[in-house]
């Protein structure tokens, strides 16, 4: 498979995405400030030279130290989950143990523009999709799993009164059809690496459709016809 091409980012985009990151970091803290106990993932010393080797809780790395910095473990990182069978992999942002028994709950966090934030009355489709795939990989990879997931949006505007986060609460189960196209995608990808046969065309018609014009494999893909 051929790469993506690589896209530049200019100074304004770099801006909005250094700012998400901060608000991201700045929410993490305060997870940390109140679940540290239950968060899952792995955990990293403040100069950065030590990491755990594995997910665990911080009271699994709680009497480790760097090194480096002499610093504790104590800076939360991703979680990172790759399903074997379907060679696909993500992390999310916090996955927090929800009962005694181990049961993982996945957190996504967005950062959206305040006028966005305000009109926002569900979860947008895309972060769906994105946090039902990281609760379908928890399972897949054998993890106990909640019922429901989260979607948190901070504004990146300024609340003067009130919370500036809203969370959207789903039902995991119910929510995997939004993600039953990407895993039959995927299944095909996994078997074109075994077998070399590609699959079906769906979308394009003809390398001069709109779809094929910004496609970077669109070539590619009509020279195996």
């Amino acid at each position: 498979s051929l790469p993506m091409p690589a896209e530049s980012i200019h100074a304004s985009m770099g801006l909005t995405f250094a700012l998400g990151d901060a608000i991201h970091d700045y929410i993490k803290q305060l997870m940390l400030s109140k679940y540290r106990k239950d968060m899952f993932g792995y955990w990293q010393c403040r100069c950065g030279d030590t990491r755990s080797s594995t997910p665990s809780y911080y009271s699994d790395v709680a009497d480790l130290t760097c090194n480096t910095c002499s610093g504790k473990l104590a800076s939360y990182e991703e979680l990172v989950l790759e399903d074997p069978k379907l060679k696909i992999r993500g992390s999310p942002d916090i996955v927090l143990r929800v009962n005694k028994d181990g049961v993982l709950y996945p957190i996504e966090l967005k950062s959206i523009v305040h006028d966005q934030w305000k009109e926002l009355a569900r979860a947008k489709p895309d972060h769906v999709i994105q946090v039902i795939f990281y609760w379908y990989l928890l399972r897949e990879l054998g993890y106990k799993v909640s019922s429901v997931v989260s979607i948190v949006y901070a504004t990146k505007g300024f609340v003067f009164k009130g919370s500036p986060f809203k969370e959207f609460v789903l039902n995991a189960e119910a929510s995997l059809k939004y993600i039953a196209d990407y895993i039959e995608d995927a299944q095909s990808l996994v078997k074109y690496h075994k077998t070399g046969e590609l699959p079906p065309r769906i979308k394009c018609s003809t390398h001069k459709c709109p779809n094929a014009k910004r496609c970077h494999v669109a070539l590619e893909c009509f020279s195996c016809e």
